[in-house]
């Protein structure tokens, strides 16, 4: 009997997730740093769920990040629609064109909490993504 795979979605910003803004200089290049990979590419085998990005970098350098991700072992699975400067549309809108979603958590620096409650996991930008916040990422996905 074949087990069924949910459908899971990471909806991931990068600057002040995946790096640690506050320790760096305005307009550096894309990073994502590797404590930062290793921590969600933990979630990832946690949980199965795919990454979509709402980062603005999605924009225009789609090609770049999906490269960048991969030297981590992180495939990106798709990225928000460009169709307003409100992240929590564009995440709306996706999942209206997704319907198969069984569950989803929104990782960002922004706090857009009161808009989507537990799914939502404020980071500090200062710090990006820590080991602290795993348990409550895999929760949301798995509980929420």
């Amino acid at each position: 009997m074949k087990m069924k795979t949910n459908n899971y979605i990471i909806f991931l910003d990068i600057d002040g997730v995946m790096n640690s803004t506050c320790f760096q200089k305005k307009n550096t290049p894309v990073i994502v740093e590797e404590n930062k990979a290793k921590i969600l590419l933990n979630i990832i085998k946690e949980t199965g769920a795919k990454v979509v990005l709402t980062s603005l970098r999605r924009v225009v350098e789609w090609d770049e990040l999906c490269d960048l991700f991969k030297k981590f072992n992180i495939e990106l699975y798709d990225k928000t629609p460009n169709i307003s400067l409100d992240k929590s549309k564009e995440i709306h809108k996706w999942l209206d064109e997704h319907k198969d979603v069984d569950n989803y958590v929104v990782i960002d620096d922004k706090d857009m909490s009161e808009i989507f409650n537990e799914r939502f996991i404020l980071i500090n930008h200062c710090f990006g993504i820590t080991k602290s916040k795993v348990t409550k990422v895999i929760k949301a996905l798995l509980e929420g």
